[in-house]
Protein backbone atom coordinates (compact mmCIF):
# COMPACT_ATOMS: atom_id res chain seq x y z
CA UNK A 1 0.00 0.00 0.00
CA UNK A 2 1.47 2.99 -1.25
CA UNK A 3 3.09 5.59 1.46
CA UNK A 4 1.08 9.29 1.66
CA UNK A 5 2.26 11.99 4.07
CA UNK A 6 -1.13 13.81 4.31
CA UNK A 7 -3.68 11.01 4.81
CA UNK A 8 -7.41 12.81 5.23
CA UNK A 9 -9.40 9.81 5.67
CA UNK A 10 -11.88 7.61 4.41
CA UNK A 11 -13.69 10.40 2.77
CA UNK A 12 -16.65 8.72 1.07
CA UNK A 13 -15.24 5.63 0.95
CA UNK A 14 -16.50 4.55 5.07
CA UNK A 15 -19.08 5.96 6.85
CA UNK A 16 -17.55 8.79 9.50
CA UNK A 17 -19.85 11.34 11.46
CA UNK A 18 -20.85 14.11 9.80
CA UNK A 19 -20.39 12.63 6.26
CA UNK A 20 -23.23 11.98 3.64
CA UNK A 21 -25.01 8.36 3.67
CA UNK A 22 -24.03 6.22 1.09
CA UNK A 23 -25.43 6.46 -2.23
CA UNK A 24 -26.72 2.39 -3.73
CA UNK A 25 -24.00 2.08 -5.71
CA UNK A 26 -21.77 2.65 -2.64
CA UNK A 27 -23.97 -0.05 -0.71
CA UNK A 28 -23.55 -2.46 -3.57
CA UNK A 29 -20.35 -2.43 -3.68
CA UNK A 30 -19.40 -2.32 -0.05
CA UNK A 31 -21.70 -5.55 0.12
CA UNK A 32 -20.03 -7.30 -2.23
CA UNK A 33 -16.31 -6.30 -1.08
CA UNK A 34 -17.58 -8.25 2.00
CA UNK A 35 -18.91 -11.25 0.24
CA UNK A 36 -16.11 -11.51 -1.31
CA UNK A 37 -13.44 -10.51 1.31
CA UNK A 38 -11.63 -8.13 -1.08
CA UNK A 39 -10.96 -4.47 0.10
CA UNK A 40 -9.89 -1.65 -1.92
CA UNK A 41 -8.07 1.51 -1.89
CA UNK A 42 -7.72 4.81 -3.28
CA UNK A 43 -4.61 7.26 -3.24
CA UNK A 44 -4.59 10.63 -4.77
CA UNK A 45 -0.94 12.36 -4.86
CA UNK A 46 -2.53 15.41 -6.47
CA UNK A 47 -5.10 16.43 -3.53
CA UNK A 48 -2.78 13.87 -1.41
CA UNK A 49 -5.58 11.75 0.45
CA UNK A 50 -5.68 8.32 0.73
CA UNK A 51 -8.97 6.21 1.96
CA UNK A 52 -9.95 3.10 2.32
CA UNK A 53 -13.38 1.25 1.57
CA UNK A 54 -14.42 -0.88 4.97
CA UNK A 55 -13.61 -4.34 3.98
CA UNK A 56 -10.12 -3.13 3.18
CA UNK A 57 -10.28 -2.37 7.69
CA UNK A 58 -11.59 -5.55 8.22
CA UNK A 59 -8.88 -7.42 6.35
CA UNK A 60 -6.40 -5.58 8.32
CA UNK A 61 -8.18 -6.35 11.77
CA UNK A 62 -9.70 -3.30 12.04
CA UNK A 63 -13.67 -1.36 12.18
CA UNK A 64 -14.14 0.42 8.87
CA UNK A 65 -12.85 3.74 9.85
CA UNK A 66 -11.90 3.30 13.32
CA UNK A 67 -8.77 5.32 12.83
CA UNK A 68 -7.76 7.51 9.40
CA UNK A 69 -6.24 5.62 6.76
CA UNK A 70 -2.46 5.80 6.03
CA UNK A 71 1.22 4.44 5.59
CA UNK A 72 1.82 4.21 9.14
CA UNK A 73 -1.80 2.11 10.12
CA UNK A 74 -0.66 -0.25 6.95
CA UNK A 75 3.32 -0.95 7.89
CA UNK A 76 2.29 -1.89 11.69
CA UNK A 77 -0.42 -4.52 10.36
CA UNK A 78 2.10 -5.87 7.91
CA UNK A 79 4.09 -9.14 9.29
CA UNK A 80 7.36 -7.92 10.21
CA UNK A 81 9.17 -10.00 8.32
CA UNK A 82 6.92 -9.06 4.80
CA UNK A 83 7.08 -5.48 5.20
CA UNK A 84 10.40 -4.27 3.34
CA UNK A 85 8.58 -6.68 0.25
CA UNK A 86 5.96 -4.67 0.94
CA UNK A 87 7.99 -1.93 0.63
CA UNK A 88 10.02 -2.59 -2.03
CA UNK A 89 7.16 -3.91 -4.83
CA UNK A 90 5.31 -0.21 -4.33
CA UNK A 91 8.90 1.27 -4.73
CA UNK A 92 9.77 0.12 -7.99
CA UNK A 93 6.57 0.28 -9.44
CA UNK A 94 6.99 4.01 -9.61
CA UNK A 95 9.95 3.55 -11.47
CA UNK A 96 9.82 4.92 -15.31
CA UNK A 97 7.40 2.63 -16.84
CA UNK A 98 6.09 1.11 -13.63
CA UNK A 99 1.71 0.42 -13.92
CA UNK A 100 1.29 -0.81 -10.57
CA UNK A 101 2.32 -4.03 -8.76
CA UNK A 102 0.85 -7.23 -7.50
CA UNK A 103 1.99 -8.69 -4.16
CA UNK A 104 1.46 -11.51 -1.56
CA UNK A 105 2.07 -10.88 2.36
CA UNK A 106 1.24 -11.66 5.75
CA UNK A 107 -0.61 -9.51 7.88
CA UNK A 108 -0.79 -9.55 11.66
CA UNK A 109 -4.04 -8.36 13.07
CA UNK A 110 -3.10 -6.27 16.40
CA UNK A 111 -6.03 -7.01 18.46
CA UNK A 112 -5.91 -10.64 18.02
CA UNK A 113 -2.60 -11.72 16.64
CA UNK A 114 -4.24 -13.66 13.98
CA UNK A 115 -1.95 -13.72 10.90
CA UNK A 116 -3.84 -13.61 7.85
CA UNK A 117 -2.62 -13.95 3.93
CA UNK A 118 -3.28 -11.07 2.25
CA UNK A 119 -2.89 -10.66 -2.44
CA UNK A 120 -2.50 -6.58 -3.36
CA UNK A 121 -2.88 -5.08 -6.86
CA UNK A 122 -2.05 -1.45 -7.73
CA UNK A 123 -2.47 -0.07 -10.88
CA UNK A 124 -1.10 3.86 -11.56
CA UNK A 125 -2.47 6.60 -13.58
CA UNK A 126 0.21 9.10 -14.95
CA UNK A 127 -0.07 12.17 -16.24
CA UNK A 128 1.47 13.67 -19.43
CA UNK A 129 5.21 14.12 -18.20
CA UNK A 130 4.97 10.32 -16.43
CA UNK A 131 4.43 11.67 -12.97
CA UNK A 132 2.38 9.43 -11.22
CA UNK A 133 -0.69 11.21 -10.45
CA UNK A 134 -3.32 8.53 -8.86
CA UNK A 135 -3.02 5.24 -7.72
CA UNK A 136 -5.72 2.75 -7.22
CA UNK A 137 -5.58 -0.61 -5.76
CA UNK A 138 -7.53 -3.86 -3.84
CA UNK A 139 -6.40 -6.05 -1.37
CA UNK A 140 -7.88 -9.64 -1.06
CA UNK A 141 -8.07 -12.10 1.65
CA UNK A 142 -6.37 -14.77 0.06
CA UNK A 143 -5.59 -16.53 3.35
CA UNK A 144 -7.83 -19.88 2.64
CA UNK A 145 -6.53 -20.15 -0.78
CA UNK A 146 -2.86 -19.99 1.21
CA UNK A 147 -3.93 -22.80 3.55
CA UNK A 148 -5.53 -24.87 0.85
CA UNK A 149 -2.26 -24.57 -0.95
CA UNK A 150 0.38 -25.44 1.48
CA UNK A 151 -1.69 -28.21 2.42
CA UNK A 152 -1.61 -29.70 -1.14
CA UNK A 153 1.97 -29.16 -1.01
CA UNK A 154 2.27 -30.99 2.01
CA UNK A 155 -0.18 -33.92 0.60
CA UNK A 156 1.91 -34.10 -2.67
CA UNK A 157 5.48 -33.87 -0.41
CA UNK A 158 3.69 -36.58 1.89
CA UNK A 159 2.84 -38.26 -1.34
CA UNK A 160 6.07 -38.42 -2.93
CA UNK A 161 7.68 -39.61 0.24
CA UNK A 162 5.78 -42.49 0.91
CA UNK A 163 5.79 -43.59 -2.55
CA UNK A 164 9.25 -43.05 -3.09
CA UNK A 165 9.88 -44.86 0.02
CA UNK A 166 7.55 -47.80 -1.10
CA UNK A 167 9.59 -48.32 -4.43
CA UNK A 168 13.03 -48.10 -2.32
CA UNK A 169 11.78 -50.97 -0.17
CA UNK A 170 10.32 -52.83 -2.78
CA UNK A 171 13.61 -52.81 -4.71
CA UNK A 172 15.92 -53.49 -1.55
CA UNK A 173 17.57 -56.80 -0.97
CA UNK A 174 18.55 -55.99 2.64
CA UNK A 175 16.61 -54.34 4.77
CA UNK A 176 18.92 -51.94 7.51
CA UNK A 177 20.65 -50.39 4.61
CA UNK A 178 17.14 -49.58 3.28
CA UNK A 179 15.30 -48.17 6.24
CA UNK A 180 18.38 -46.51 7.12
CA UNK A 181 17.81 -44.35 4.36
CA UNK A 182 14.44 -44.38 4.41
CA UNK A 183 15.14 -42.70 8.41
CA UNK A 184 17.13 -40.08 6.76
CA UNK A 185 14.23 -39.31 4.57
CA UNK A 186 11.84 -39.06 7.36
CA UNK A 187 13.80 -37.06 9.72
CA UNK A 188 14.90 -34.54 6.92
CA UNK A 189 11.06 -34.12 6.59
CA UNK A 190 9.75 -33.92 9.81
CA UNK A 191 12.83 -31.88 11.13
CA UNK A 192 13.79 -35.13 13.56
CA UNK A 193 16.70 -35.67 14.94
CA UNK A 194 16.71 -39.07 15.63
CA UNK A 195 15.37 -42.24 14.32
CA UNK A 196 15.93 -46.10 16.12
CA UNK A 197 14.72 -49.33 14.67
CA UNK A 198 14.83 -52.33 16.79
CA UNK A 199 13.61 -55.58 15.33
CA UNK A 200 12.98 -58.80 16.50
CA UNK A 201 15.01 -61.82 17.96
CA UNK A 202 12.98 -64.68 17.68
CA UNK A 203 16.33 -66.53 19.28
CA UNK A 204 16.89 -64.39 22.12
CA UNK A 205 13.31 -63.52 22.65
CA UNK A 206 14.67 -59.77 22.68
CA UNK A 207 14.65 -56.98 20.34
CA UNK A 208 17.85 -55.97 18.42
CA UNK A 209 18.74 -52.30 17.55
CA UNK A 210 18.89 -52.20 13.57
CA UNK A 211 19.23 -48.61 12.62
CA UNK A 212 20.22 -45.84 15.27
CA UNK A 213 20.19 -42.29 13.70
CA UNK A 214 21.19 -39.52 15.68
CA UNK A 215 22.42 -40.49 18.47
CA UNK A 216 25.89 -41.24 19.93
CA UNK A 217 27.90 -44.42 19.88
CA UNK A 218 27.52 -44.89 23.75
CA UNK A 219 23.89 -44.54 23.70
CA UNK A 220 23.60 -47.10 20.76
CA UNK A 221 25.51 -49.41 23.09
CA UNK A 222 23.33 -48.85 26.00
CA UNK A 223 20.23 -50.10 23.76
CA UNK A 224 21.54 -52.10 21.50
CA UNK A 225 19.13 -55.52 23.17
CA UNK A 226 16.06 -54.57 24.71
CA UNK A 227 13.65 -56.92 26.39
CA UNK A 228 10.11 -56.40 26.06
CA UNK A 229 8.64 -53.82 28.02
CA UNK A 230 11.94 -52.34 28.55
CA UNK A 231 11.96 -48.53 27.11
CA UNK A 232 9.27 -46.80 24.99
CA UNK A 233 10.36 -49.41 22.24
CA UNK A 234 10.04 -52.43 24.34
CA UNK A 235 6.43 -51.14 25.63
CA UNK A 236 5.13 -50.45 21.94
CA UNK A 237 6.86 -54.16 21.07
CA UNK A 238 5.55 -56.01 24.29
CA UNK A 239 1.91 -54.22 24.12
CA UNK A 240 1.55 -53.82 20.15
CA UNK A 241 0.39 -50.59 20.35
CA UNK A 242 1.86 -46.71 19.12
CA UNK A 243 3.19 -45.29 22.56
CA UNK A 244 4.17 -41.22 22.22
CA UNK A 245 5.90 -39.37 24.46
CA UNK A 246 5.58 -35.79 24.55
CA UNK A 247 7.13 -32.40 26.87
CA UNK A 248 9.80 -34.86 27.63
CA UNK A 249 11.93 -33.45 30.63
CA UNK A 250 15.54 -32.85 31.09
CA UNK A 251 16.09 -35.99 33.20
CA UNK A 252 13.36 -38.67 32.08
CA UNK A 253 12.45 -41.16 34.37
CA UNK A 254 10.62 -44.88 34.06
CA UNK A 255 10.08 -45.84 30.83
CA UNK A 256 11.80 -42.36 29.27
CA UNK A 257 14.41 -43.30 31.31
CA UNK A 258 16.45 -44.38 27.95
CA UNK A 259 16.18 -41.59 26.24
CA UNK A 260 18.23 -39.50 28.94
CA UNK A 261 21.17 -38.03 27.02
CA UNK A 262 19.68 -37.78 23.85
CA UNK A 263 18.24 -34.61 24.85
CA UNK A 264 14.74 -35.64 23.35
CA UNK A 265 11.52 -33.20 23.93
CA UNK A 266 8.85 -35.60 21.63
CA UNK A 267 9.37 -39.32 20.71
CA UNK A 268 7.16 -41.59 19.07
CA UNK A 269 7.43 -45.09 18.76
CA UNK A 270 5.45 -47.54 16.47
CA UNK A 271 5.16 -50.99 16.50
CA UNK A 272 5.91 -53.14 13.23
CA UNK A 273 2.92 -55.22 12.73
CA UNK A 274 2.05 -58.40 10.51
CA UNK A 275 -1.31 -58.95 9.14
CA UNK A 276 -1.86 -61.67 11.55
CA UNK A 277 -0.81 -59.21 14.73
CA UNK A 278 2.84 -60.49 15.02
CA UNK A 279 5.18 -57.44 16.10
CA UNK A 280 8.06 -57.84 14.04
CA UNK A 281 9.90 -54.79 15.77
CA UNK A 282 9.14 -51.31 16.31
CA UNK A 283 10.11 -48.02 14.26
CA UNK A 284 10.62 -44.57 16.54
CA UNK A 285 11.53 -41.01 15.73
CA UNK A 286 12.63 -38.42 18.17
CA UNK A 287 12.93 -34.26 18.25
CA UNK A 288 14.66 -32.05 20.47
CA UNK A 289 12.93 -28.84 18.60
CA UNK A 290 9.58 -29.05 19.75
CA UNK A 291 7.72 -30.40 22.72
CA UNK A 292 4.89 -32.68 20.45
CA UNK A 293 4.65 -33.83 16.77
CA UNK A 294 1.10 -32.72 14.79
CA UNK A 295 -1.08 -35.53 14.14
CA UNK A 296 -0.19 -35.48 10.28
CA UNK A 297 3.72 -35.87 11.38
CA UNK A 298 2.02 -39.20 13.84
CA UNK A 299 0.09 -40.40 10.96
CA UNK A 300 2.96 -40.12 8.77
CA UNK A 301 5.35 -42.43 10.92
CA UNK A 302 2.46 -44.72 11.31
CA UNK A 303 2.20 -44.83 7.28
CA UNK A 304 5.80 -45.23 7.15
CA UNK A 305 6.03 -47.92 9.73
CA UNK A 306 3.45 -50.30 7.43
CA UNK A 307 6.03 -50.03 4.95
CA UNK A 308 8.69 -51.10 6.36
CA UNK A 309 6.92 -54.21 8.30
CA UNK A 310 5.40 -55.32 4.86
CA UNK A 311 8.97 -55.34 3.26
CA UNK A 312 10.17 -57.20 6.31
CA UNK A 313 7.55 -59.69 5.46
CA UNK A 314 8.37 -59.69 2.08
CA UNK A 315 12.07 -60.27 2.81
CA UNK A 316 11.78 -62.71 5.40
CA UNK A 317 9.29 -64.85 3.02
CA UNK A 318 11.85 -64.29 0.17
CA UNK A 319 14.29 -65.82 3.06
CA UNK A 320 12.58 -68.87 3.75
CA UNK A 321 12.06 -69.30 0.75
CA UNK A 322 15.45 -69.34 -0.60
CA UNK A 323 16.25 -71.54 2.26
CA UNK A 324 13.57 -74.28 1.14
CA UNK A 325 14.71 -73.98 -2.62
CA UNK A 326 18.21 -74.18 -1.12
CA UNK A 327 17.18 -77.57 1.02
CA UNK A 328 14.89 -78.87 -2.06
CA UNK A 329 17.95 -78.82 -4.83
CA UNK A 330 19.92 -80.36 -1.89
CA UNK A 331 17.70 -82.72 -1.93
CA UNK A 332 16.96 -83.22 -5.34
CA UNK A 333 20.97 -83.49 -5.66
CA UNK A 334 20.92 -86.51 -2.81
CA UNK A 335 17.74 -88.38 -4.83
CA UNK A 336 19.96 -87.99 -8.13
CA UNK A 337 22.83 -89.14 -7.16
CA UNK A 338 21.27 -92.08 -5.08
CA UNK A 339 19.26 -93.09 -8.11
CA UNK A 340 22.49 -93.10 -10.12
CA UNK A 341 24.46 -95.11 -7.81
CA UNK A 342 22.15 -97.52 -6.82
CA UNK A 343 20.95 -98.24 -10.72
CA UNK A 344 24.72 -98.54 -11.34
CA UNK A 345 25.04 -101.18 -8.16
CA UNK A 346 22.10 -103.07 -9.69
CA UNK A 347 23.78 -103.57 -12.92
CA UNK A 348 26.48 -105.73 -11.94
CA UNK A 349 24.76 -108.59 -9.90
CA UNK A 350 21.92 -108.42 -12.65
CA UNK A 351 24.15 -109.17 -14.92
CA UNK A 352 25.19 -112.06 -12.87
CA UNK A 353 22.08 -113.37 -12.86
CA UNK A 354 21.50 -113.19 -16.41
CA UNK A 355 24.49 -114.91 -17.08
CA UNK A 356 24.27 -117.84 -15.08
CA UNK A 357 20.39 -118.26 -15.93
CA UNK A 358 21.48 -118.41 -19.63
CA UNK A 359 24.73 -120.98 -18.78
CA UNK A 360 21.71 -122.69 -17.00
CA UNK A 361 19.72 -122.58 -19.62
CA UNK A 362 22.80 -123.63 -22.41
CA UNK A 363 24.21 -126.60 -20.32
CA UNK A 364 21.42 -128.62 -19.07
CA UNK A 365 18.99 -128.02 -22.33
CA UNK A 366 18.28 -131.52 -22.95
CA UNK A 367 17.95 -132.34 -19.21
CA UNK A 368 15.45 -130.05 -18.43
CA UNK A 369 11.60 -130.40 -19.01
CA UNK A 370 8.91 -127.73 -20.68
CA UNK A 371 8.13 -126.39 -17.45
CA UNK A 372 11.70 -125.47 -16.81
CA UNK A 373 12.34 -123.84 -20.20
CA UNK A 374 9.62 -121.73 -19.32
CA UNK A 375 10.79 -120.74 -15.82
CA UNK A 376 14.36 -120.18 -17.26
CA UNK A 377 12.93 -117.93 -19.77
CA UNK A 378 10.58 -115.78 -17.38
CA UNK A 379 13.70 -114.97 -15.65
CA UNK A 380 15.42 -114.09 -18.59
CA UNK A 381 12.70 -111.62 -19.81
CA UNK A 382 12.50 -110.40 -15.49
CA UNK A 383 16.14 -109.61 -15.69
CA UNK A 384 15.96 -107.76 -19.47
CA UNK A 385 13.03 -105.65 -18.03
CA UNK A 386 15.21 -105.75 -15.04
CA UNK A 387 18.04 -103.69 -17.04
CA UNK A 388 15.24 -101.66 -19.11
CA UNK A 389 14.56 -99.97 -15.93
CA UNK A 390 17.85 -99.34 -14.72
CA UNK A 391 18.73 -98.21 -17.54
CA UNK A 392 15.83 -96.00 -17.72
CA UNK A 393 16.38 -94.50 -14.35
CA UNK A 394 19.29 -94.02 -15.05
CA UNK A 395 18.86 -91.45 -17.88
CA UNK A 396 16.28 -90.04 -15.39
CA UNK A 397 18.99 -89.30 -12.83
CA UNK A 398 21.32 -87.79 -15.01
CA UNK A 399 19.04 -85.22 -16.30
CA UNK A 400 19.26 -83.70 -13.26
CA UNK A 401 23.10 -82.68 -13.86
CA UNK A 402 23.95 -79.57 -15.37
CA UNK A 403 22.55 -78.75 -19.09
CA UNK A 404 24.60 -78.18 -22.07
CA UNK A 405 22.53 -75.07 -23.21
CA UNK A 406 23.60 -74.08 -27.14
CA UNK A 407 21.86 -72.90 -29.83
CA UNK A 408 21.62 -75.43 -32.46
CA UNK A 409 18.91 -76.40 -35.15
CA UNK A 410 15.74 -78.95 -33.78
CA UNK A 411 16.12 -80.59 -36.70
CA UNK A 412 19.49 -82.22 -35.93
CA UNK A 413 18.25 -83.66 -32.82
CA UNK A 414 14.49 -84.89 -34.44
CA UNK A 415 16.47 -86.94 -36.94
CA UNK A 416 18.98 -88.40 -34.44
CA UNK A 417 15.99 -89.69 -33.02
CA UNK A 418 14.03 -90.60 -35.87
CA UNK A 419 17.27 -92.77 -36.90
CA UNK A 420 17.69 -94.26 -33.85
CA UNK A 421 13.56 -95.58 -34.17
CA UNK A 422 14.42 -97.13 -37.66
CA UNK A 423 13.62 -100.16 -36.67
CA UNK A 424 10.34 -99.42 -34.70
CA UNK A 425 9.16 -97.38 -37.74
CA UNK A 426 10.03 -99.85 -40.67
CA UNK A 427 8.22 -102.80 -38.74
CA UNK A 428 4.85 -100.41 -37.82
CA UNK A 429 4.82 -99.18 -40.81
CA UNK A 430 4.48 -95.76 -39.49
CA UNK A 431 4.51 -92.50 -41.78
CA UNK A 432 5.88 -89.57 -40.44
CA UNK A 433 5.99 -85.91 -41.28
CA UNK A 434 7.87 -83.01 -40.31
CA UNK A 435 7.51 -79.28 -40.50
CA UNK A 436 10.55 -77.01 -40.90
CA UNK A 437 12.06 -77.14 -37.55
CA UNK A 438 13.65 -73.79 -35.60
CA UNK A 439 16.77 -72.82 -34.39
CA UNK A 440 15.97 -73.70 -30.22
CA UNK A 441 18.39 -72.89 -27.04
CA UNK A 442 18.34 -76.43 -25.55
CA UNK A 443 20.59 -79.55 -24.53
CA UNK A 444 20.71 -81.48 -28.19
CA UNK A 445 21.04 -84.87 -26.94
CA UNK A 446 18.17 -84.25 -24.38
CA UNK A 447 15.73 -82.76 -26.76
CA UNK A 448 16.54 -86.05 -29.11
CA UNK A 449 15.36 -88.12 -26.01
CA UNK A 450 12.09 -86.00 -25.70
CA UNK A 451 11.16 -86.30 -29.48
CA UNK A 452 12.67 -89.87 -29.63
CA UNK A 453 9.92 -91.03 -26.66
CA UNK A 454 7.30 -89.26 -27.69
CA UNK A 455 7.71 -90.81 -31.26
CA UNK A 456 7.97 -94.19 -29.85
CA UNK A 457 5.01 -93.45 -27.43
CA UNK A 458 3.05 -92.85 -30.79
CA UNK A 459 4.28 -96.16 -32.56
CA UNK A 460 3.35 -98.10 -28.95
CA UNK A 461 0.18 -97.23 -28.79
CA UNK A 462 -1.38 -96.98 -32.62
CA UNK A 463 -4.24 -98.35 -33.72
CA UNK A 464 -5.16 -100.97 -36.59
CA UNK A 465 -5.17 -98.19 -38.97
CA UNK A 466 -2.20 -97.07 -40.81
CA UNK A 467 -0.02 -95.14 -38.43
CA UNK A 468 0.26 -91.30 -39.36
CA UNK A 469 2.80 -88.95 -36.87
CA UNK A 470 3.11 -85.69 -37.37
CA UNK A 471 6.32 -83.28 -35.66
CA UNK A 472 5.60 -79.88 -36.01
CA UNK A 473 6.75 -76.52 -34.69
CA UNK A 474 5.37 -72.73 -34.59
CA UNK A 475 6.68 -69.91 -33.31
CA UNK A 476 5.24 -68.16 -30.09
CA UNK A 477 5.96 -65.49 -27.88
CA UNK A 478 8.86 -65.92 -25.80
CA UNK A 479 10.45 -69.22 -27.42
CA UNK A 480 8.95 -72.28 -29.64
CA UNK A 481 6.06 -74.81 -29.21
CA UNK A 482 6.38 -77.76 -30.51
CA UNK A 483 4.17 -80.93 -31.03
CA UNK A 484 3.98 -84.63 -31.89
CA UNK A 485 0.91 -85.72 -33.45
CA UNK A 486 -0.51 -89.18 -33.91
CA UNK A 487 -3.73 -91.59 -35.16
CA UNK A 488 -3.13 -94.49 -32.54
CA UNK A 489 -5.77 -95.43 -29.79
CA UNK A 490 -5.63 -92.18 -27.78
CA UNK A 491 -6.84 -91.72 -23.90
CA UNK A 492 -9.41 -90.16 -21.81
CA UNK A 493 -8.61 -86.86 -20.91
CA UNK A 494 -8.78 -87.29 -17.41
CA UNK A 495 -5.34 -89.51 -17.73
CA UNK A 496 -3.95 -86.16 -19.00
CA UNK A 497 -1.53 -85.64 -16.16
CA UNK A 498 -0.89 -88.92 -14.73
CA UNK A 499 1.26 -89.76 -17.70
CA UNK A 500 3.66 -87.82 -17.06
CA UNK A 501 4.61 -89.28 -13.36
CA UNK A 502 7.19 -91.90 -13.20
CA UNK A 503 6.02 -95.30 -12.86
CA UNK A 504 2.63 -94.83 -13.77
CA UNK A 505 0.80 -97.13 -16.25
CA UNK A 506 -2.52 -97.30 -18.03
CA UNK A 507 -2.24 -100.49 -19.66
CA UNK A 508 -1.23 -103.52 -18.72
CA UNK A 509 2.93 -104.26 -19.44
CA UNK A 510 2.20 -107.40 -21.49
CA UNK A 511 0.28 -105.60 -23.98
CA UNK A 512 1.99 -102.61 -23.74
CA UNK A 513 5.91 -103.17 -22.35
CA UNK A 514 7.64 -100.60 -21.06
CA UNK A 515 8.99 -99.25 -18.10
CA UNK A 516 6.86 -96.11 -17.22
CA UNK A 517 9.79 -93.82 -17.26
CA UNK A 518 9.36 -92.45 -20.61
CA UNK A 519 7.18 -89.90 -20.21
CA UNK A 520 8.20 -88.36 -16.87
CA UNK A 521 11.72 -88.26 -18.77
CA UNK A 522 10.06 -86.30 -21.04
CA UNK A 523 8.74 -84.16 -18.77
CA UNK A 524 11.80 -83.94 -16.66
CA UNK A 525 14.05 -82.47 -19.56
CA UNK A 526 11.63 -79.74 -20.67
CA UNK A 527 10.98 -78.61 -17.63
CA UNK A 528 14.80 -78.48 -16.83
CA UNK A 529 14.67 -76.09 -19.84
CA UNK A 530 12.14 -73.68 -18.14
CA UNK A 531 9.18 -75.12 -20.93
CA UNK A 532 6.63 -77.20 -19.95
CA UNK A 533 4.67 -79.93 -21.89
CA UNK A 534 1.47 -81.43 -21.59
CA UNK A 535 -1.31 -83.82 -24.00
CA UNK A 536 -4.90 -83.50 -25.67
CA UNK A 537 -6.32 -86.77 -26.27
CA UNK A 538 -9.46 -88.59 -27.38
CA UNK A 539 -9.90 -92.60 -27.44
CA UNK A 540 -9.97 -93.88 -30.63
CA UNK A 541 -8.93 -90.26 -32.10
CA UNK A 542 -5.28 -90.15 -31.22
CA UNK A 543 -3.23 -87.92 -28.99
CA UNK A 544 -1.24 -84.63 -29.43
CA UNK A 545 1.94 -83.85 -26.79
CA UNK A 546 2.50 -80.62 -27.13
CA UNK A 547 5.94 -79.04 -25.46
CA UNK A 548 7.32 -75.46 -25.03
CA UNK A 549 11.22 -73.90 -25.54
CA UNK A 550 11.79 -70.77 -24.29
CA UNK A 551 14.31 -68.66 -26.40
CA UNK A 552 16.96 -68.87 -23.50
CA UNK A 553 16.51 -70.64 -20.56
CA UNK A 554 19.47 -68.96 -18.14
Amino acid sequence: MPNTRTGKGGGERHRRPGRRPRRGHELRLARAEAIAHMGSWELDLVHGTLSWSDEAYRIFGAEPGEFAPSYGAFVERVFPEDREAAREAYARSLRPGGGGYEIAYRVLRPKTGEIRWVLEKCQHTRSATGRVTRSVGMVLDITARKLADEALERSMRRFELLAGTAEQLLRSAELQPAVESICRRVMEYLSCQVALCFLADERSGRLRLAVALGVSRGERERIEWLDYGQGISGVAARDGRRVVAENIPAEPEGELALLCGAGLRAYACHPLEAADGRVLGTLSFGTRDKAAFPPDDVSLMKAIGGQVAAALIRMQGELSLRHTAEELARSNRDLEQFAYVSSHDLREPLRTVTGFVQILEDRYRDQLDARAHEYIGFAVDGARRMQQLIDDLLAYARVGSALSIQPGNARDSLDRALDALKGMIGESGAVITTDSMPVVHADATLLCQVFQNLVENAIKFRSADPLRIHVGARRERGGWLFRVTDNGIGMEREHGERIFVIFKRLHSREKYPGTGIGLALCKKIVERHGGRIWVESEPGRGSTFYFTLPDRTE
